[in-house]
């Protein structure tokens, strides 16, 4: 297990990174096209589509909306009017379900698979946008920060871990593990400010520190939404097309709330 998990880790890496720096504009699209419609493919399992038929028609439906908007140039007005909404809408529904202590609380099938359209298409084009109209390192520079609060909580929380921090939406999650990983961000962020200016271009580093680690935890809802939408159709993993890893949607959920978000802040600090 762990050797597969280690082995696929490093093949996404190298892809990510030849993506990331060395394809052209055309070719990062599609590949978002083809993580974005992956992502609904597994998105329809949380509302149990079953007929096949269906279920590729919304994956079909999401790549191609990812596709459009960025041939007509909607990325702005999505993002501007979507960020906020959907990052609210995701905050209050796992604060409520762990307040109802876990009842069932996302169950209209449109409802959840409108939720995934808008969730998929602004963590796509987020994506895009931070590397084309920004630049690579801008968006490596904020995947680095999602990537150090997951790992920070991971080991602060397996040190440390000794309260829940949602027990009825993912018990293993814990308050000491949070913190860590805040921890972590602050000091990368602060890391970044002060050595990598020339490919961050921080807006100061107060700025860029604070508003880096309340990015952070806002992107343990979109881990803890994921894990809701999972927990309410029994579901171990989103997928298994990673293996040891499970599916897009396992490695990708606290980017969904993430990278919009980031987005809107370089977006905001360039002056764009």
């Amino acid at each position: 297990m762990l050797k597969h998990r280690v082995l696929t880790a490093v093949v996404l890496l190298v892809v990510a990174l030849w993506a990331l720096f060395l394809a052209d504009s055309m070719y990062w699209v599609g590949v978002m096209v083809f993580v974005s419609a992956l992502a609904a493919w597994e998105w329809g399992g949380f509302v149990r589509l079953t007929n096949l038929f269906v279920r590729g028609g919304y994956s079909l439906l999401v790549g191609t909306a990812v596709w459009l908007a960025q041939m007509w140039q909607l990325t702005d007005v999505i993002l501007l009017y979507g960020v906020g909404l959907q990052t609210l809408f995701v905050v209050v529904t796992v604060s409520y379900y762990q307040l109802n202590q876990g009842r069932a609380i996302l169950t209209v099938p449109w409802v959840s698979l409108s939720l995934g359209v808008l969730l998929i298409l602004s963590f796509s084009l987020a994506v895009i946008a931070l590397r084309d109209v920004f630049s690579p390192w801008i968006l490596l520079a904020s995947l680095a920060m999602i990537w150090a609060m997951d790992t920070g909580a991971y080991f602060s929380g397996k040190q440390f871990g000794r309260h829940k921090l949602a027990s009825y939406v993912s018990p293993g999650k814990t308050w000491e593990g949070v913190i860590g990983g805040a921890l972590f961000v602050g000091v990368l962020a602060l890391a970044l400010a002060l050595f990598a200016v020339d490919y961050v271009p921080t807006p100061g580093l107060l700025i860029f520190v604070a508003v880096s680690v309340a990015i952070s935890l806002l992107s343990v809802y979109g881990d803890l939404f994921e894990s809701l939408m999972k927990r309410q159709v029994d579901l171990k993993d989103s997928g298994r097309i990673l293996p040891g890893h499970g599916g897009v949607l396992d490695r990708i959920d606290s980017l969904l709330v993430a990278m919009p978000l980031f987005w809107l802040f370089w977006y905001v600090a360039l002056g764009f």
